[in-house]
């Protein structure tokens, strides 16, 4: 005689609710995280500036505290790939990248 358990829906309905309770966990974790992990635009806009010099930066939040969109013009990216210039970018933001920003929308340019 099989047990409850091992009916394929009843299966399906544990897993789904474990699934659930995990997912629900992360949230919370994210949700809970140290608000000094999560920097403001501006903190992120002075890396950029202190490692990138000439760099005009202009940050904001798109999303919740820890999406953000970062526009970065300097006469560094020039002859670079946009890829390049990304790099240079996540170099200055260093572990921020790791942890407290969560996205991060970039462009970069060279001044007109």
């Amino acid at each position: 005689m099989a047990s409850p358990v091992d009916t394929p829906r009843l299966q399906m309905t544990v897993m789904c609710r474990c699934v659930s309770i995990f997912t629900h966990l992360v949230s919370i974790r994210r949700m809970t995280q140290a608000s000094s992990d999560i920097p403001k635009p501006e903190q992120l806009a002075e890396l950029v500036r202190g490692h990138i010099p000439d760099a005009q930066v202009d940050v904001g939040l798109f999303s919740g505290n820890d999406h953000f969109e970062m526009r970065v013009t300097s006469t560094a990216f020039a002859g670079k790939s946009r890829v390049a210039q990304h790099k240079m970018v996540y170099a200055a933001l260093g572990e921020h990248m790791r942890g407290g920003v969560h996205a991060l929308a970039l462009t970069t340019c060279t001044p007109k």
